[in-house]
């Protein structure tokens, strides 16, 4: 299964901000690595909008039998770290900090591993007086 997207964080119905996506699953198919997940999108209101960036893609060689694989790394935000890649047998790690996707999986000849979760997104509030 892909990886489960952060949560959106609100300041209450005046700004949402989006979490990163979930990375994508791997296997068992023919299909043995997966791309991360994208980090989180543009709020539609606020002062400083910032968006994460495209997602790493998965690379593979099955070339005389050594089979390397490796899954796509989830995408950084400005304020987040995407998942690390895998190279070998393993579920996608998760994203950190805000609005950062999770790795791809890596599925080579196995059952089905799941994508690594995205992180949340975050709202912060300065107040002046």
């Amino acid at each position: 299964a892909t990886g489960g997207n952060g949560g959106n964080s609100s300041f209450g119905a005046l700004l949402v901000t989006n979490g990163g996506s979930g990375g994508v699953s791997a296997g068992p198919s023919a299909i043995p690595t997966a791309a991360g997940g994208a980090g989180g999108t543009l709020p539609s209101t606020g002062y400083i909008k910032v968006a994460g960036q495209s997602c790493g893609a998965a690379h593979g060689d099955s070339g005389a039998g050594s089979g390397i694989f490796v899954g796509g790394m989830g995408a950084s935000s400005p304020l987040g770290i995407g998942g690390n890649p895998s190279i070998s047998i393993a579920t996608g790690t998760a994203g950190t900090g805000y609005g950062a996707g999770g790795a791809g999986a890596v599925a080579a000849n196995t059952g089905a591993q799941t994508g690594g979760a995205g992180a949340p997104g975050v709202v912060i509030v300065e107040e002046y007086t």
